[in-house]
């Protein structure tokens, strides 16, 4: 039961810095949709 305790201990913390970049470029991609859609919104309302 230990030995199950610890591979999963070990698979969680390796694939922690991964779930962490995922969610890191996720954030910034968004980030970057809304970005360009807030400006497209405003530029067409300028016109």
């Amino acid at each position: 039961m230990k030995f199950i305790h610890k591979v999963f201990g070990t698979a969680i913390s390796s694939m922690a810095p991964w779930a962490l970049l995922l969610s890191n470029i996720n954030s910034i991609v968004w980030m970057n949709v809304i970005r360009l859609f807030t400006l497209s919104v405003l530029t067409s309302g300028d016109q």
